[in-house]
Order: structure tokens, then C-alpha cells, then sequence
């Protein structure tokens, strides 16, 4: 997963009593969090959902949820954003297989639409005859 966001230090005394003034340790919280809150938001909706619109309202509610989570940390999230999303193998593969499952409905439906159709045209021509 590709992400990055913008935060500023609002509380230096709550930063440095959280990090010790280490900004890799600050780096290593906030993805701790910003993961958690991913799984989080992920769980809530669906894998079309996700890259919908409501990707938007998505992200406004991940940014929200971790200026929260993080206020111990003495840090504001200013902006969040996820470029990308790689799912591990085994759910690739479960929203592949049900993509195709649902192709394959489709289609089934479609070649008996056309076939009622078919069968319609067909029967009018006997009459006809």
C-alpha cells in the first residue's frame, strides 16, 4: 500500500514526552495507527465501495479518526491520502474469483434473454408460415 500524509506538531512538550523527540519514532506510530485505521475503514465497506466515491468520504473520515487517535501524540494530521492498495494474495484472489462469478452470471443471463428473444422471432416466423 502506498500512502502519505501531512501532519504538524501542535503540542511540543506532548510530542517529545511521546517520542522522545524522534521523528522516526513519530513516523513508526503514526503508520501503526494510520494501519490500523485502514483495516478499520476497509472493514466498514465493500471492495467497490473503496474505489467508488465514496473513496472521498472515506478518506475525510480516516483524517478525522486518526487527528483523534494521535492527539497523545502532540500531532495534527493536517491531510491523508492512499495512492494505492495491495491486497494480500488470498483476498486478490477471493475478489477476483467473485468478479468472475459475477461475470459469468451475467452473461448466463444475457444468453437467455437472447435466447427467449430468439425463440420468440422463431415462433412468430412458424406462425407465419
Amino acid at each position: 500500500m502506498i500512502r502519505f500524509g501531512k501532519n504538524r506538531i501542535v503540542d511540543v512538550l506532548t510530542f517529545y514526552t511521546a517520542t522522545s523527540g524522534s521523528f522516526l519514532t513519530l513516523n513508526n506510530l503514526l503508520g501503526q495507527r494510520t494501519e490500523f485505521e485502514l483495516k478499520n475503514q476497509f472493514g466498514k465497506r465493500t471492495i467497490t465501495e473503496l474505489v467508488s466515491g465514496e473513496r472521498d468520504e472515506m478518506m475525510k473520515s480516516m483524517t478525522m479518526n486518526l487527528t483523534s487517535s494521535v492527539s497523545d501524540l502532540g500531532v495534527e494530521i493536517i491531510d491523508f491520502r492512499v495512492k494505492r492498495i495491495d491486497l494480500p494474495t488470498e483476498l486478490s484472489n477471493s475478489v477476483f474469483e467473485r468478479m468472475r462469478t459475477e461475470r459469468y452470471r451475467l452473461a448466463e443471463e444475457l444468453r437467455a434473454e437472447g435466447k427467449e428473444i430468439s425463440d420468440e422471432i422463431k415462433s412468430k416466423a412458424e406462425k407465419k408460415k
